[in-house]
């Protein structure tokens, strides 16, 4: 591929070193032999086109500590987890949905980030979130659902244009701008709810019905979808408790 050469691909994974601050823009933009990405908790950003048309990547881990409650999201496979990562009789990845947003910590998904990575069926964003850039996950074609974390106050244009099996996201109460077309494409987005507060113009498909709440209903909903996560995490894990 056409990108930098960051770390070593071996086997289809790079494990990017403990102590890094950030993916480096087109770190590994065009690597047709990339599957999977481990990185460090130390990872606070991931610069423009850094995976762009990494096709075949189906799975990337970054750690970050949380406090407070934690409500694990596991499953085989988990194609995109932004996670801790834990034990329970044999490695496994989870997936940590719920704990208090902390000052520190990953902030930012650049340009294009994942452009094009087609192989992404899952994405669990770590709670240190803020800014999902433009076309951070444009043309993710594999991508059928995500929950944005509580701190994500700002989604860029064409940001998930295109994701055509996309049929659930769960926007944060804390949410203040959507770019324009930044679902354009979501042909299997039916509804989606937006706290009152978000501007927005169009953002979504026109067949795409809006439903607007307040940002205190909008926090009561992402309990209950939390809660209803936490019991299909239970559901998943169960066999290898």
């Amino acid at each position: 591929g056409r990108g930098i050469q960051l770390v070593p691909v071996i086997s289809g994974r790079a494990i990017l070193p403990q102590g890094m601050p950030s993916i480096p823009a087109a770190a590994f933009a065009d690597c047709a032999s990339l599957t999977s990405v481990v990185c460090p908790r130390s990872i606070q950003a991931v610069g423009d086109r850094a995976f762009f048309q990494c096709r075949s990547l189906t799975s990337v881990t970054f750690s970050h500590e949380g406090e407070g409650d934690r409500a694990f999201q596991c499953g085989w496979p988990i194609p995109v987890s932004f996670s801790h990562e834990c034990e329970l009789g044999r490695a496994f990845q989870c997936v940590a949905r719920r704990f208090r947003p902390r000052r520190e910590g990953f902030g930012v998904l650049n340009d294009a980030a994942f452009y094009a990575c087609s192989s992404l069926q899952f994405v669990a964003l770590p709670a240190t979130l803020c800014t999902i850039g433009p076309g951070a996950f444009e043309g993710c074609t594999s991508l059928t659902h995500i929950a944005l974390p509580a701190g994500v106050r700002h989604i860029g244009s064409d940001a998930f244009l295109s994701c055509r099996s996309l049929k659930r996201i769960v926007f944060s109460p804390a949410l203040i701008s959507i770019g324009q077309n930044a679902f354009r494409g979501c042909s299997s987005l039916d509804r989606v709810t937006v706290p009152l507060t978000a501007v927005f113009l169009h953002a979504f498909p026109v067949t795409t019905v809006v439903v607007r709440l307040p940002p205190e209903s909008m926090r009561a909903l992402q309990l209950w979808y939390d809660a209803i996560d936490a019991a299909l995490a239970h559901k998943r894990c169960r066999h290898l408790l």
